[in-house]
């Protein structure tokens, strides 16, 4: 991996202290796809369709949830992280789950990626855009794609004020350099592609995320609410499927309110 700039030196070390706090129970790769909250996720396997035979880029790994899934789907996974710790987590879980020989997980760079142009059929990021440099990851990822290849990326807005204020204090699990995506962001990632579309997530069921606050008095620091609703999908499935389905119709009829979401799906094609 080439020299690392500042910005990316401090998203290594803060992976890499993240990573020594990790053990196998927090690996939940089938609920991340599969819980009824797991709604980003579930969206994009809409889109992608069969798995079986893929070669997928799963950029910014983390523990490899994604990979991992992906594996166990039949798909050939290209897993990569900054983080060599999270990597040293990817081979060993994956290795548990025996998915190793479908993974090949590796230390690298977003804004430098060291593989073959056209060499992928999907890209996938999962929160990882707001923590790269944007311009030379995005222009990486359209190279890396094969024509007609697939890239779907989940990334917060930074309009939500809700959320702004969990962002601000939950400042221990979060890098000082990450910055939410905004419309202006993802407007030019779009236009990078010929085809290109977004879709935005999660309004009026951030009132869960009210009620780990304020109800149960969960830090922020202390529990990541975006782990939790997902594995603990099942518990909040009826509140979660009413306030998604009013989410439906609120953000069909007013799609001002769409910046106002927490998440947006960037869904791209080459």
């Amino acid at each position: 991996m080439n020299k690392l700039s500042r910005r990316q030196l401090n998203e290594k070390n803060f992976h890499d202290r993240w990573a020594k706090s990790i053990f196998e129970k927090d690996l939940f790769y089938k609920e991340s796809f599969e819980s009824p909250t797991a709604i980003e996720n579930q969206f994009i396997l809409s889109k992608i369709g069969s798995l079986k035979g893929k070669f997928i880029l799963d950029l910014g790994c983390g523990i490899g949830d994604a990979s991992i899934y992906f594996a166990k789907k039949g798909a050939f996974v290209k897993a990569v992280d900054i983080s060599p710790q999270m990597i040293a987590l990817v081979k060993k879980f994956s290795s548990r789950v025996n998915v190793a020989n479908k993974i090949d997980a590796l230390v690298m760079a977003a804004e430098n990626l060291s593989f073959k142009s056209s060499e992928f059929d999907v890209v996938y990021g999962n929160g990882v855009l707001h923590h790269v440099n944007l311009i030379k990851s995005s222009r990486e990822i359209k190279r890396v794609l094969k024509k007609g290849g697939l890239g779907f990326f989940i990334e917060p807005l930074s309009y939500n004020p809700v959320i702004e204020f969990y962002r601000k204090i939950a400042k221990r699990v979060r890098t000082k350099d990450e910055k939410p995506l905004t419309l202006k962001d993802i407007k030019w990632f779009c236009n990078l592609f010929p085809v290109s579309s977004h879709y935005e997530f999660h309004f009026l069921t951030l009132v869960i995320f009210i009620w780990f606050f304020i109800g149960k008095r969960i830090s922020p620091n202390q529990e990541r609410y975006w782990k939790k609703i997902l594995k603990e999908g099942n518990k909040y499935q009826k509140v979660f499927n009413l306030l998604n389905k009013l989410d439906y119709v609120l953000l069909k009829y007013l799609p001002f309110l769409r910046r106002f979401c927490w998440i947006t799906v960037i869904a791209v094609q080459k």
